[in-house]
């Protein structure tokens, strides 16, 4: 592949239900396959072994010439604690409705109180600008822009 200017996160899927999640950087690209359960997400950090060489040490923290809610935290925090909790909140055999993905994507914590570590952020720096969810079977897309806890999705179809 060709050298990209930036890394990402991209959630693919197709009509017939086939879902990948692939994680590029400058130089790499790496793709997985969901669970065996079928489900897959995502957030700010590599998660496979190839793309986390790449990554920031999990110790680096934001320089003293950051913003100020960023300075001395760790770089991987937040998407360190939003993993952990989709995981949790995704440890289930029940197939999910639109209401609980949603309800998932609104989550704020067992405190019910947001921040920038939250699946639905509202932090000193970070907050979630928009919420997608696919339903690659129906051939139909789910978005909203803005917190998810707030959100009023508008549905696309092919």
């Amino acid at each position: 592949s060709l050298p990209r200017c930036g890394g990402a996160m991209l959630m693919l899927a197709d009509a017939e239900g086939q879902v990948a999640r692939l994680e590029l950087s400058s130089t790499r690209s790496a793709m997985q396959r969901p669970r065996s359960d079928g489900l897959l997400f995502h957030t700010n950090q590599f998660r496979l072994p190839r793309m986390r060489e790449m990554q920031v040490s999990p110790d680096a923290v934001y320089a003293p010439c950051t913003p100020d809610g960023l300075r001395g935290r760790r770089v991987l925090e937040s998407p360190e604690r939003r993993d952990d909790r989709l995981s949790r909140l995704l440890n289930t055999d029940q197939r999910l409705s639109e209401q609980q993905l949603a309800a998932w994507m609104s989550d704020h914590g067992d405190d019910r109180n947001p921040d920038d570590g939250t699946v639905c952020m509202h932090g000193e720096y970070w907050s979630t600008t928009a919420c997608l969810q696919m339903f690659p079977e129906q051939r139909r897309l789910r978005v909203s822009y803005g917190p998810a806890c707030e959100a009023e999705y508008v549905d696309f179809s092919l």
